[in-house]
């Protein structure tokens, strides 16, 4: 009988181990905007790739960060660089926690920050990625989702995969209220439930716009329930469609694209284009029976398995130029017909023209010159972020992997091959690690680092013209190796 015990305890220690590995692995990472603000106070982008660091925004818009101000994020950018697996977080708190308390229901840049205290507005660009597994149990809450309330900012270029939602009021997969602004190029699968005000990517819209959205999650409810959007009150639900298996509600107003619709919108105008839904989509009594069909109606227009397959844009609703693509397609299961959905093109955040080149001409050696291919977003020891960049969003950064910095000169050219800037590598010494991917983090534990930014300006201090740049030149590491590197910048 003694014999058994040391197993036991094998098996407790076990137990508290996982438990205590579990609980380490959530740890919200802010250090990707304390490090950056530390560098430029006035940063206007940033770059995540991790569920720790999404986490990490959460905790700041939220105001639950150990030792950061709460922020919203008005008029900044968040872009995703990475696909995140949030199987971690067992119970995500939404990014913007705030629901309904009494406050404007939209923000100017005169409105003092201390009245809007945790919702998020600023952009989310999901640069083509895909969070999976986001999970949230909470029947009594009100505002959940990925984002919980969206005030004057937008999100952007993300799809959510195998989420599980389940909720009070104002559930939606990329959120559960969003007020002006909105949501485009997004898709959810999985299931999102609650009460009233629920929908596939958004439970309520006050104001603004969801577009070139779908939703394959089975979405049910109490009242105002909709395979993409719950209730839009004096916003748009435009060229979306609802893959739903089923929408299903107890109360009259549930529909297959919006549950409910109204506001003070001019003759003529309206609310509803473009949408469609899976023709053979359940309601709430288990048959295909919609009375509010039609590309302006809550319940849009049929569509078929046939037709959704024709040519992997569902219409033309989402095509190359929008940053989509059936390659590597999304198969969802509609009741027994299986249809192939489009993703979203990684990276596809700013277009890059197929004739980008940068052909450097430094000293006319042959060994010199060399053809760079278009800009990408593939993440090596020396890259740059974001990339490609808009002209009005601030510097960009570049981030090493690897061995302390001693110096650096790096030389800037354009398209052309002309000299446009000198930039200047060293190692911060209060530089810790902001940015992993996940086949970075299976192969090694260095951290990238910011070691140089770049204004976007000649030698002369003139904001260079849109174009693609390449960035080369050597670096010395403190051990007084010489490594060269390089990194094509898109500047849009």
């Amino acid at each position: 009988m003694r014999a058994s015990a040391p197993k036991k305890f094998a098996m407790f220690a076990i137990a508290v181990f996982l438990a205590a590995s579990t609980a380490a692995a959530q740890m919200p990472d802010t250090r990707w905007y304390t490090e950056a603000i530390a560098a430029n106070p006035d940063t206007a982008n940033f770059i995540i790739f991790t569920a720790d660091q999404l986490a990490g925004l959460a905790a700041i818009a939220n105001g639950t960060a150990e030792g950061v101000e709460r922020y919203d994020f008005y008029r900044k950018t968040i872009t995703l660089a990475a696909d995140i697996n949030l199987s971690v977080y067992d119970n995500w708190v939404p990014i913007g926690n705030v629901c309904f308390e009494a406050r404007p229901l939209y923000k100017t840049s005169s409105t003092p920050p201390e009245i809007w205290p945790g919702q998020f507005s600023g952009i989310f660009d999901g640069g083509g990625h895909v969070i999976s597994n986001l999970a949230i149990d909470r029947p009594d809450a009100d505002c959940q989702g990925l984002f919980g309330r969206i005030g004057s900012g937008e999100v952007k270029n993300l799809g959510l995969e195998d989420i599980d939602i389940r909720a009070g009021n104002y559930v939606g997969g990329i959120a559960g209220l969003v007020n002006y602004i909105g949501i485009t190029n997004c898709y959810s699968t999985g299931t999102v439930s609650g009460n009233a005000r629920i929908g596939g990517i958004a439970g309520y819209l006050m104001g603004g716009t969801v577009s070139d959205c779908y939703s394959a999650a089975a979405v049910s409810g109490h009242d105002v329930v909709g395979g993409v959007a719950g209730l839009a009150a004096d916003a748009d639900v435009r060229n979306c469609v609802a893959l739903n298996p089923y929408v299903a509600g107890t109360d009259v107003r549930v529909g297959r694209v919006v549950g409910s619709a109204g506001g003070m919108h001019p003759p003529g105008y309206y609310p509803l284009v473009g949408n469609a839904a899976y023709a053979g989509m359940k309601n709430s009594d288990g048959d295909t029976a919609w009375i509010n069909k039609g590309v302006h109606s809550f319940d849009g227009e049929d569509i078929t398995a046939a037709e959704i397959n024709a040519d992997g844009t569902v219409g033309g609703r989402f095509t190359a130029e929008k940053g989509w693509t059936i390659e590597d397609g999304l198969s969802i299961d509609l009741n027994g017909e299986t249809v192939v959905m489009p993703r979203l093109i990684k990276g596809s955040t700013v277009s890059v023209a197929s004739t980008d080149r940068v052909i450097p001409q430094d000293n006319g050696s042959v060994d010199d010159i060399a053809v760079v291919a278009p800009v990408n977003t593939l993440i090596t020891k020396f890259f740059a972020g974001p990339n490609p960049i808009s002209k009005s969003s601030g510097p960009v950064y570049f981030y090493h992997q690897g061995k302390s910095i001693k110096s650096g000169t790096l030389t800037d050219y354009d398209a052309t091959g002309n000299v446009i800037n000198k930039i200047h590598i060293s190692e911060n010494p209060n530089g810790r690690d902001v940015a992993r991917n996940a086949l970075t983090m299976a192969e090694s534990a260095e951290p990238r680092r910011v070691v140089g930014t770049w204004d976007l300006k000649d030698r002369k201090g003139r904001l260079v013209a849109e174009g693609t740049y390449l960035v080369r030149g050597t670096i010395v590491t403190l051990d007084g190796s010489r490594e060269r590197v390089s990194v094509v910048v898109g500047v849009r």
